[in-house]
């Protein structure tokens, strides 16, 4: 969804924060787009070819506008985890049997189950509460265990 601050009409859109009730609260959100032309910048003995948007809005500050590469991307992606890491619970990122730490980047999470026990996929599907179903050929929760 295009938030309603959007800088750039012709700036696809690939994930977003924006919920408008929220932001009418006084909530802020981000927004990553792909811009339709890239945007050259020379600087001193490097030229900067940004091909995407990172819009950040605050209600104290509006919206700011970052344009980015995909070498910024990667920078980003690293210090973003780092910062998801830095600011759960420690609790909540450790397996309790191989004591592994979650990567929520990647898509892997140390999952609290309902009768309090804390695992990581592998471990999970090691201790039973993940099941492949063969039916429909994919892994889901054991039954109990939503």
């Amino acid at each position: 969804m295009r938030p309603s601050t959007c800088l750039d009409g012709t700036c696809v859109v690939l994930f977003s924060t924006f919920n408008a009730d929220w932001v009418d609260k006084g909530g802020s959100f981000s927004c990553w787009g792909r811009m339709d032309e890239p945007r050259v910048t020379p600087y001193r003995e490097v030229e900067h070819r940004n091909t995407h948007s990172h819009c950040v809005y605050t209600p104290l500050k509006g919206v700011i506008r970052f344009f980015i590469c995909h070498e910024d991307i990667s920078g980003d992606l690293f210090g973003m985890r780092a910062l998801l890491i830095d600011t759960r619970r420690p609790e909540c990122f450790v397996c309790q049997d191989c004591g592994c730490k979650s990567m929520p980047i990647y898509g892997f999470e140390v999952t609290e189950y309902l009768d309090g026990d804390r695992y990581c996929i592998r471990c999970a599907i090691r201790n039973g509460k993940w099941v492949f179903n063969e039916e429909k050929k994919e892994w889901e929760r054991a039954r109990g265990q939503d």
